[in-house]
């Protein structure tokens, strides 16, 4: 044994001779004392940020001005702020208030298309507004309202008389404004400001400040949690330290060790060795272990510096920096491995790393093909799937409805997507580059409007994609018979959900209006188009009824709406015929519209859950069936409601490191389904359990839709475009629908996916160290949303 360690110790000798050893622990040494001066101080929450807690700037400046001649705690603020900045936002306003009489006066007037029109286009105002005035509200207002925070003399007794303030404000105001050291006064005007302009500002409780030594670097301060920030840091930290400063290390440690091997068996190296019982494998082995320590060492000053670091300088523990020392070796000696057979061959240590280096490009380039193909069939999968009677019907990312051709055994589209030429190619080329479903790069694919078998009227309504932002969303019906789509119409401006009720289609607006559709007008609509285009027309009153907008009424809420801003946070519950919406802003409540005898909707009873994290600040789903209503969060929590009674039933917490990517349940509420972005679909079976299981299906892992029929059936979509129904009652498969698929669905499965499993990945270095890293855990982090923080590739071994 003791000749083998002479081996190890002489790796050492070589590279401390060749200062090889020394200038690599420099480098290194160099680059913590760097970091070294970088660090996180936490204090108190003050200042305004731009889609941090200020989502909506417009809603601030239309507060200051509606409410400063009323409200002394506003009209402080107004006075404070630049003169010119006031008479800006005056005259947007006044440009506003036409718009806004408009729209008062289209609630008790007819709704007829220009009342419509008005309505949507303030909308639109609303929420965006034009380049003047975003310019105004994001790069003027919020700045001068910082201003205003930083002004000692900004609280006066007077202006806060009979408001209501919070248990801080009043400690602070009873310790003496003039008191305070500048950071509690500024968080007190904080808190006064965000109390007057209420709901418009987020108030939070602290905000992460970075300096460098002893320079204060302002436009790093954010008003994110601790635990959402240790988040982030340790799941991008990882990668950018893998791409960037492994990569550069990876390449010295391969240049330092390629002559190990080629040297060890030149002519009289060995004399001294092969006179004692040694074998000359054992003697290759221990000189490949040699050159391993080497590079440990050098590696574990680097990660143990960093842990130091990230400890002490920003609060943050990670242990994933640890598990990284001999992971970084393992990553070292795949390439090693290729140098020191190279070495052995040839003993020529400039071959050793240029076919090194060529090994590691073909490893980078499996791996580049693998992700490209993988993005590829992402993006060509069914994202949601719809079932007409005993059939379910796919539904793609540019909103394609395909019916499959059992003949041919293959889809067929139905209704195909409406693209120019230039869409079309945009398309093509990003559907290669871009996962397209959570990172929409083309106008309208965030703005899926999912196809609905109307059962009373006995159409499908569908919206055919159209590349291009708002604007009405196009009417395209068809009968389940010959399932061949019409265009008819467009649905209300700005509408996000469809609903089918036992008195037809419903049409959910972003403004929270309820929009019936109008199947006698329909009917009437199109005799009197077929005779318009037969030359035929002769009454008036036919010609009256062409407009498309008279094929939808509304039918309520008057008053009390909530506006909708995702179709996944407002569903329909056959069996009560009620409407749920959720708002996750502001309020985060969730709210019940019933339908009168009338059929008009009014608002119902209100949910407020009480959880043991913020759930204003978290992004959330809504599956409302049966008597059950579940909100899915961003951290991974499903919390389970009784709808008659609104009380907390339990907490479910299916999956740990993955985000909720869908959540729905069958008609009857007896079954919900969850599928996470990892492709795991999990089911909550009412008649049999009250816990979520992982689903006993198909493709478990590369779960891309699911949806549930009648009577227990549950269709599930998986590996892009195949799919396969399940009976849940009698727990049976049913039907499998499996194509051959297209040229690039082949290639994958047969050629690039295969390559893939059977090369190293040492470029999944990052990943690993992500999914050991205790922050990617939301069980102890129940704030850290992971539809934001993603946490991609969950389980990389």
């Amino acid at each position: 044994m003791r000749p083998y360690l002479a081996l190890i110790k002489d790796s050492f000798r070589a590279a401390m001779a060749s200062r090889v050893l020394y200038i690599l622990l420099f480098l290194i040494a160099l680059l913590l004392l760097a970091l070294a001066p970088l660090h996180m101080r936490e204090s108190l929450d003050w200042k305004l940020i731009f889609l941090e807690n200020v989502k909506k700037p417009e809603e601030v400046a239309r507060k200051l001005v509606d409410s400063h001649e009323d409200k002394k705690s506003v009209a402080r603020i107004w006075d404070l702020l630049p003169s010119d900045l006031t008479a800006r936002l005056t005259d947007f306003n006044e440009k506003k208030e036409g718009d806004s009489d408009n729209e008062s006066s289209s609630e008790s007037s007819d709704e007829s298309e220009t009342s419509v029109t008005i309505e949507v286009g303030t909308d639109s105002r609303r929420r965006g507004g034009n380049g003047d005035e975003n310019l105004v509200y994001q790069m003027t207002l919020l700045p001068a309202i910082n201003d205003v925070i930083e002004d000692r003399e900004f609280y006066r007794a007077e202006d806060w008389e009979g408001v209501s303030l919070s248990e801080e404000a009043r400690e602070l105001i009873d310790i003496g404004p003039d008191k305070l050291s500048d950071e509690r006064s500024r968080r007190l005007n904080r808190i006064l400001i965000a109390r007057a302009l209420s709901p418009a500002i987020e108030t939070g409780d602290t905000a992460l400040e970075f300096w460098y030594a002893i320079w204060k670097w302002d436009f790093l301060t954010t008003s994110t949690t601790h635990q959402q920030f240790a988040q982030q840091l340790t799941t991008t930290l990882p990668y950018y330290f893998d791409k960037f400063v492994l990569s550069i290390g990876l390449f010295i440690a391969i240049l330092v060790t390629a002559n190990m091997i080629p040297e060890t068996f030149e002519p009289g190296s060995l004399n001294l060795l092969l006179s004692k019982p040694v074998s000359r494998w054992a003697t290759y082995v221990a000189k490949f272990i040699g050159g391993c320590t080497f590079i440990m060492l050098c590696s574990a000053f680097l990660f143990l510096g960093v842990w130091l670091w990230l400890g002490l300088a920003m609060d943050v523990w990670d242990r994933a920096m640890l598990f990284s020392i001999p992971l970084y070796v393992l990553v070292f000696a795949i390439y090693f491995s290729v140098s020191a057979l190279v070495g052995l061959v040839w003993r020529s240590p400039i071959l050793a790393v240029v076919i090194t280096l060529i090994f590691w490009v073909l490893c980078f380039a499996v791996g580049s093909l693998h992700g490209t193909f993988a993005t590829k069939m992402a993006n060509s999968a069914f994202v949601n799937l719809v079932p007409i009677k005993n059939e379910a019907h796919a539904f793609d990312l540019i909103q394609q409805v395909q019916s499959w051709d059992a003949d041919d055994a293959k889809w067929e589209v139905s209704m195909p997507a409406q693209m120019g030429e230039q869409e079309s190619m945009a398309f093509a080329v990003n559907s290669w580059m871009i996962p397209l479903r959570n990172v929409p790069a083309i106008p309208g694919l965030d703005q899926r409007l999912i196809p609905i078998h109307d059962v009373a009227n006995d159409l499908i309504f569908a919206s055919p994609f159209s590349a291009q932002f708002g604007g009405d969303r196009k009417l395209a019906v068809a009968r389940p018979s010959n399932f061949k789509f019409k265009e008819v119409g467009s649905f209300p401006r700005d509408t996000q959900e469809l609903a089918a009720t036992k008195n037809g289609m419903v049409a959910v607006t972003g403004d929270g209006r309820f929009h019936l559709f109008d199947a006698e007008g329909f009917v009437i609509t199109q005799l009197a188009e077929e005779q318009s285009k037969s030359k035929t027309v002769e009454s008036d009153d036919e010609n009256k009824s062409v407009k498309k907008d008279e094929m939808f009424k509304k039918i309520g809420p008057k008053r009390n709406r909530v506006s909708v801003r995702d179709p996944q946070l407002v569903d329909f519950n056959p069996a009560t015929q009620q409407f749920a919406i959720y708002r996750q802003s502001r309020s985060g409540k969730l709210t019940l519209f019933d339908a009168g005898e009338d059929g008009q909707y009014k608002r119902g009873e209100v949910l407020t859950p009480e959880l043991e994290f913020d759930r204003r600040k978290m992004s959330c789903l809504l599956a409302f069936k049966g008597n059950t209503i579940l909100l899915a969060f961003g951290n991974g929590i499903i919390a389970e409601y009784d709808s008659s009674t609104l009380q907390l039933r339990k907490e479910h917490h299916p999956e740990k490191r993955s985000a909720i990517e869908t959540i729905a349940g069958s008609p009857d509420g007896n079954y919900f389904g969850a599928q996470y972005r990892n492709g795991d679909l999990w089911i909550l079976d009412k008649t049999k359990r009250e816990e979520f299981e992982s689903a006993k299906v198909n493709g478990q892992g590369d779960v891309n839709a699911f949806v549930f029929g009648d009577d227990g059936k549950l269709w599930v979509a998986e590996n892009t475009d195949r799919l396969t129904m399940y009976n849940l009652s009698a727990s049976t498969q049913g039907d499998r629908l499996a194509p051959s698929g297209t040229w690039y669905e082949k290639a994958n499965r047969y050629g690039i996916a295969p390559l893939y499993r059977a090369f190293p990945k040492p470029g999944e270095f990052y990943k690993v160290v992500s999914h050991l890293s205790d922050a990617g855990d939301t069980t102890k982090m129940k704030d850290v949303d992971l539809r934001i923080n993603p946490l991609e590739n969950a389980n990389p071994w």
